[in-house]
């Protein structure tokens, strides 16, 4: 591939990218006149790419073994699923991509977590050929509640990225992440097929899960928060009329039935209760 000259600021002398060719071809791709990239941004590209590229500067480098940060893309990969999502997405101001566009070149100071998140969230994206067409919503407030989810895709069906070293800080029942769960996704869902609550593996990995058993033990943990928040999960279940019906089938005309049913799903790992738990 023959590299088009970028006069932006691209990499320090002293950057681990500046070798690193697999980067470099990514680069070249979205500085090349006309690309996908140049056409959506218009005349700000550069500036936008030079914001893209130095917020990156700690990912992983594909060709000179650096590990960079855990939990997120090398930096050809993660350049790969920038073009993907502003390809995309509309990420100027007021569109559904603005804020994931900001979060990039850092206009909005997203944290350290946010950029964990946008890493995954545009990995599965671009992974799943997600387009603008099939979101409905962005990091956008429930219908019912004050919570927020990350994705609302067209027909009501959610998926929630984790992006989170669950191994040193295991799920637990008071926790923000649960209260998400309870108070946003049980009172808005009309099945738990409709959502996909989706834990990085790389962070697990990190902490000594394996892709063979990280699926069990971040199912474990939430066997624990359905044990030890029965009562709150299966009340909230039962005033969803929807998710109620869907869950206990025949049973739901029964609240005292369900209830034991309810009880004997949340102690096993494998039953559909818990088909939602996704380590990807």
């Amino acid at each position: 591939m023959v590299l088009v000259p970028y006069e932006g600021v691209l990499f320090p002398g002293s950057s681990k990218f500046i070798t690193d060719i697999p980067t470099l071809e990514r680069v070249s791709k979205l500085a090349t006149e006309g690309s996908a990239f140049r056409t959506k941004l218009g005349s700000n590209w550069s500036e936008a790419l030079d914001d893209i590229l130095k917020n990156a500067h700690d990912l992983k480098c594909s060709s000179c073994g650096n590990t960079g940060r855990v939990g997120r893309s090398s930096m050809d990969q993660y350049l790969d699923d920038v073009d993907y999502f502003i390809s995309n997405f509309t990420v100027s101001t007021g569109g559904k991509g603005e804020v994931f566009y900001k979060w990039m070149r850092s206009t909005s100071n997203p944290t350290p977590g946010q950029l964990d998140e946008l890493h995954q969230t545009i990995r599965d994206f671009a992974k799943r050929g997600i387009k603008e067409s099939e979101v409905e919503g962005l990091g956008k407030q429930f219908p019912i509640g004050t919570k927020r989810y990350d994705l609302r895709r067209v027909g009501d069906k959610y998926t929630e990225y984790k992006n989170k070293d669950f191994v040193s800080s295991p799920l637990t029942a008071g926790s923000d992440d649960v209260d998400q769960f309870i108070n946003g996704y049980l009172k808005n869902i009309k099945s738990l097929d409709d959502l996909e609550w989706k834990a990085g593996l790389d962070k697990l990995k990190n902490k000594g899960w394996t892709d063979g058993n990280a699926l069990f033990h971040m199912k474990e943990q939430w066997k624990s928060v359905f044990e030890n928040k029965a009562d709150v999960i299966f009340d909230v279940i039962w005033e969803n009329q929807s998710l109620r019906s869907s869950l206990f089938g025949n049973l739901a005309s029964s609240q005292t039935n369900s209830r034991v049913f309810f009880n004997a799903l949340v102690q096993n790992t494998d039953e559909k209760i818990f088909k939602f738990v996704i380590v990807e």
